[in-house]
């Protein structure tokens, strides 16, 4: 249907590390679509038929790895590499930098994406840093360290609980509670694990370098 380079996209030297393994989100703005795309530089709200641009957002750095979160009109973009995080309200026309709710100019690494429980960002970051944060204002309500490792893996908000695990294997039960970092559970699989869980029917899968798991109740 279409293919599109946008502004910002190429690197300017062989050398230059550019790039982004975000996963596109598509976003209900008023009556229409827009799929936002955390790309170098700038967080784009495309047409998902045609890609013309709708609107942008810049304050990105030159790597994303997380995918655009949304709590209400708000989409978040969190960079990676130590890079920026920001927020900016959806619905708008052309260039919104200057619209954007809040900034945080430099952060840790993070590779799994976030997400946003009852107006506030969940997400753990590489080093095992968990972190909440109001959507609305970017004010970080906690920050603890979990588990001692590190994790490439995305939250997932499943039966009113986030799931979370890190590289050694394990996955986190965490209370959505904007309040204080409460771990509920621990489960250990003691293999290396990247991947993010998933849920379907009551049933939990995890992908290990080893193999793949189904857990439920019998």
């Amino acid at each position: 249907m279409w293919r599109k380079e946008y502004a910002g996209q190429r690197s300017e030297k062989i050398d230059e590390y550019r790039g982004s393994w975000s996963t596109p989100v598509v976003h209900r703005e008023g009556n229409r679509d827009v799929l936002l795309l955390s790309l170098p530089e700038r967080l784009f709200a495309v047409e998902p038929a045609s890609g013309q641009e709708v609107w942008s957002c810049g304050g990105a750095s030159k790597l994303f790895y997380t995918s655009p979160l949304i709590a209400g009109d708000v989409v978040i973009a969190m960079c990676g590499y130590g890079g920026p995080a920001f927020a900016v309200k959806s619905g708008g026309s052309g260039d919104q930098t200057d619209k954007a709710l809040w900034l945080h100019p430099k952060n840790t690494q993070r590779v799994g994406s976030g997400v946003v429980v009852d107006g506030h960002i969940y997400i753990l970051n590489e080093p095992g840093l968990a972190w909440c944060l109001d959507a609305k204002t970017g004010e970080k309500k906690w920050e603890e360290r979990i588990g001692g490792g590190q994790s490439w893996c995305s939250m997932v908000h499943a039966a009113g609980r986030i799931y979370i695990g890190n590289t050694a294997g394990t996955t986190f039960v965490l209370e959505a509670n904007p309040n204080e970092c409460k771990v509920l559970a621990e489960n250990k699989l003691d293999e290396t694990m990247r991947g993010s869980a998933a849920f379907s029917d009551g049933q939990i899968f995890i992908r290990t370098y080893r193999g793949l798991y189904c857990i439920a109740e019998k």
